[in-house]
């Protein structure tokens, strides 16, 4: 996993709306994956930190943020796909992959994590969202930094977990 997603983490631009974390899977705390993410010395974590409601700063706050996403592991393909490729406050095209280069990486990190893995996020969309792969509609969000969007989406598998945090301002 590490391995397949190192050009994303390392590249200058998808590192401006993009930070992904991988560790070993089992028995992990979602919040654990996300927290070094926001919490790294190198992240802003944006223009509205002091912003109401009081954004999460311990893993315990992080927990509650994030909920289960209830699909079928091959229904987060897109969804990857569109955090690998989508500025969410203009939901246009902001990364150097290809849309099919996004969904390979999406389709070979949801085999990895594997069939029984379980996935969180902070971002909640409707069920027909979900069935048709389109996510341009209305969601819900818990925000977790203070950019005017944020979406992390957290998958665990027996050997490997990954966090995915995009964001972005408009």
């Amino acid at each position: 996993m590490r391995e397949l997603l190192a050009p994303l983490m390392r590249d200058a631009d998808v590192r401006l709306y993009l930070r992904i974390e991988v560790k070993g899977g089992g028995a992990v705390d979602p919040a654990d994956l996300v927290y070094p993410i926001i919490f790294s010395p190198d992240f802003d974590r944006g223009p509205y930190q002091d912003a109401e409601p009081k954004r999460p700063s311990t893993v315990a706050e992080l927990s509650s943020e994030l909920f289960l996403v209830d699909v079928p592991p091959m229904r987060l393909v897109p969804f990857l796909q569109m955090l690998l490729t989508t500025d969410f406050a203009y939901l246009e095209s902001r990364a150097s992959l290809s849309q099919q280069e996004a969904e390979s990486i999406a389709r070979k990190v949801v085999d990895l994590v594997g069939a029984d893995a379980r996935w969180w996020s902070n971002v909640e969309y409707p069920k027909w969202a979900w069935e048709y792969g389109d996510f341009s509609g209305d969601f819900g969000a818990n925000p977790l930094t203070g950019h005017t969007y944020d979406c992390a989406m957290v998958g665990v598998g027996d050997s490997v977990a990954v966090a995915f945090l995009a964001y972005s301002d408009d």
